[in-house]
């Protein structure tokens, strides 16, 4: 890249990009632990490109980088804030995912300055968590684990170090901690702001902007075209693995033609959609045997191929990724109603109030139809401390309309038609009317419960009448003797398994439709544990999951909707009126 330019030719180049001063002044250790002066890899130096351009065209510099298991994209990312704080007074803050790793940054930064042959104006002081320069430029490193990380003064750099796996709930999460410094970063030109990271499930703040965020060409052509803030204003930055030069290994012509006699249909497609070469293949496999242990879908985690499956292959789903991204994309454009239901004076009929400002605590995407049926499910809270904690349980109410053929002979999936909006975290009494009110509404259906914590609630429900779902179960003692039982107790690991199963089928096949995006929040995030334990991510909930599962799971109780009579009351006086005689 700089073969042919004089060492002063060089420097200037080298004071204006970071990817050339990285290139030709520093030296770090690799992958081995040699210490060398690194080759830019095709990551690295699309992230300079971004960053030149956006520069030039005097707009702030906004850059989402995804990358893949160990390719030097913090290491660069880092070293464009190391960059602008070299070239000019800035204020920077640094936020990695956890404390270790922002010691690491630390040590990292000052790597740099001892490391740095570049004829730099100022020079780097390392004091209590923070990095100063003779030219008033500071760097403040933090974690996520602190939710006021970087909140204070107005900053100029920003890097947000592996942040799709950030916390995603509780105090520490990533969307409250974005929430809090990217204001502190003024949108105009000469800041900088990076957000990268390896792929970590379909959810989360950084997954959530990607979807938003352009490529360099499209956001450069929708600029000159005159959008003033293309996209969400970010550049997203993605490189898949057979892009790098270092992944692949030399083989022979006989292991050559043995690779191409022996292709999988997945290797056969990635020839004709990326052009692997046998040596990338061979690559590959060995990497699959070394590292991910024989697994496939292990490797695609760790090295993804492409920008949109690099997020559902990550963190292990419990569902089908792909499928669940599909109902996404659909409920982005669905409309429901909000609003309350109301107790009419008879206590019997329940009415629909809606909410035109969307500020209602029950959400409706379909209203009840005769002759479809329906149920109730709800997952409560743990107890009654549910409210105490920085994270605290929920309950999670939804009514779930079985699958029908409708009058033109069209099949009709399973759907969600209606929630307690979340995240619900009332009292007792307060989720017993809720369920009793969106029962009766929806035309008296049977209702599902979850009883390990929540017998207070089925014990309300009783004393209204409120139609109960009952389960056969057998008698550990007496296998001959089944008994009836209040819907499920999902702390036995086999109950909850099973109706777990139900919905995985479900989703996999295509076969319910949801149009809630908190619900399918949830369910990306539900993983399978080191353990094998299925379960949501520490700090994260699964009260929309479970409840799912046992309304899915349930659905063939679900009861026949029959428009509501109201009845015609006699006066309290009727029986003492006395009839006037007939007369013709």
């Amino acid at each position: 890249m700089v073969d042919d330019l004089t060492d002063d030719e060089i420097e200037d180049i080298a004071r204006e990009s970071p990817v050339v001063h990285f290139g030709s002044y520093l030296s770090i250790f690799d992958k081995d632990n040699v210490e060398r002066v690194p080759k830019p890899n095709i990551l690295q130096i699309r992230i300079n490109e971004a960053l030149m351009t956006l520069k030039a065209l005097e707009v702030a510099v906004r850059l989402l980088v995804t990358k893949i298991r160990q390719c030097g994209g913090s290491t660069f990312s880092l070293e464009v804030a190391y960059h602008e704080g070299r070239n000019r007074k800035v204020d920077a803050v640094i936020i990695a995912d956890v404390a270790r790793n922002s010691e690491k940054m630390l040590t990292r930064l000052d790597d740099y300055k001892n490391k740095d042959q570049f004829p730099w104006d100022s020079d780097m002081v390392a004091k209590q968590g923070k990095i100063s320069l003779t030219n008033g430029t500071t760097f403040e490193i933090d974690s996520a684990q602190n939710w006021n990380a970087g909140i204070s003064r107005t900053r100029q750099v920003f890097l947000a170090s592996e942040t799709p796996k950030w916390s995603r709930s509780g105090a520490k999460n990533d969307k409250r901690i974005m929430a809090a410094v990217l204001p502190s970063i003024p949108k105009r030109p000469g800041t900088v702001v990076i957000s990268e990271g390896t792929p970590f499930g379909a959810s989360g703040w950084q997954y959530e902007q990607w979807q938003g965020a352009l490529t360099l060409e499209e956001f450069v052509r929708r600029l000159k075209a005159g959008e003033s803030n293309p996209g969400n204003g970010w550049v997203k930055i993605f490189a898949g693995w057979f892009e790098f030069e270092e992944n692949q290994v030399p083989i022979t012509d006989r292991e050559r033609k043995q690779i191409m006699a022996s292709l999988s249909n997945r290797e056969v497609a990635g020839i004709e959609k990326y052009g692997w070469t046998p040596e990338q293949i061979a690559w590959r496999r060995a990497t699959i045997d070394s590292e991910c242990g024989g697994s496939e879908e292990d490797f695609d985690q760790y090295y993804p191929e492409d920008d949109v499956s690099c997020w559902l292959s990550s963190g292990r789903p419990r569902f089908d990724m792909g499928k669940l991204v599909e109902l996404e994309t659909r409920a982005r454009s669905a409309s429901p109603e909000t609003g309350r239901l109301v107790l009419q004076d008879d206590g019997e009929m329940v009415s629909w109030s809606p909410d035109f400002e969307g500020k209602g605590d029950i959400i409706i995407w379909e209203q009840p139809k005769e002759g479809c049926r329906y149920l109730v499910s709800c997952d409560p809270a743990t107890g009654s401390d549910q409210t105490e904690s920085d994270n605290p349980d929920r309950h999670s109410i939804s009514v779930w309309r079985a699958p029908y053929v409708d009058q033109f002979g069209n099949e009709r999936k399973i759907k969600m038609v209606a929630r307690v909006r979340p995240p619900f975290q009332g009292e007792g009494d307060l989720v017993a009317t809720h369920i009793a009110n969106l029962s009766a509404y929806y035309g008296g259906c049977i209702v599902v419960l979850e009883i390990n914590m929540g017998l207070h609630i089925l014990e309300l429900l009783k004393a209204r009448g409120v139609p109960l779902y009952k389960r056969e179960v057998f008698d550990e003692k007496d296998r001959d003797k089944p008994i009836l039982q209040y819907g499920f107790k999902l702390k036995d690991r086999n109950t909850k398994r099973a109706v777990v199963d139900c919905l995985a089928i479900h989703i996999r096949e295509r076969a319910i439709e949801v149009e809630c995006l908190h619900w399918i929040g949830e369910a990306k995030a539900f993983m399978i544990d080191a353990s094998g334990n299925e379960t949501a991510p520490s700090g994260q909930h699964d009260d929309d999951v479970m409840q799912g599962a046992m309304g899915v799971y349930s659905i063939g109780a679900a009861t026949l909707y029959k428009t509501p009579q109201r009845r015609r009351k006699k006066p309290r006086d009727w029986r003492d009126w006395t009839r006037a005689p007939f007369k013709n």
